[in-house]
């Protein structure tokens, strides 16, 4: 399952293309250049420079289990009127944990799409030098 699209993305519109689209957006006529577009490639390079841990805690256990183990207890608390602490123990701890492991999993899929992103792109360019 990929992780990361490696389509390009406009910057004014936000639709995606392939690499070596016309000179501009097929949707908002923007000129397409390095700095017009976006991939999340090229953002993976960003995100992996902050590094795995806030990647996994800030974009994965803050931003998905954390809400969602708060929706649980609030669940658990309201609907199902538990009067059992390990209910509650376990709408907590589970949806962080989830997210941590999602989030590793994220990471380790997305560096793997980006290495091998990297490899394919070194060869097209090394190509072009060569041909050009």
């Amino acid at each position: 399952m990929p992780w990361l699209d490696d389509h390009l993305r406009c910057m004014r519109c936000g639709t995606r293309f392939p690499e070596g689209t016309g000179p501009s957006c097929p949707e908002c006529g923007l000129v397409v250049t390095e700095e017009s577009t976006l991939s999340e490639m090229r953002e993976w390079s960003v995100t992996r420079r902050r590094g795995r841990w806030r990647f996994v805690w800030v974009e994965c256990v803050l931003t998905f289990g954390v809400p969602l183990a708060v929706m649980s207890a609030v669940t658990t608390a309201l609907v199902r009127k538990s009067t059992y602490p390990l209910d509650y123990v376990f709408a907590v701890t589970t949806w962080p944990l989830m997210a941590l492991l999602t989030g590793l999993a994220r990471w380790r899929g997305s560096e793997r799409e980006y290495a091998a992103w990297l490899a394919n792109r070194g060869r097209r360019a090394i190509g072009q030098r060569a041909g050009g």
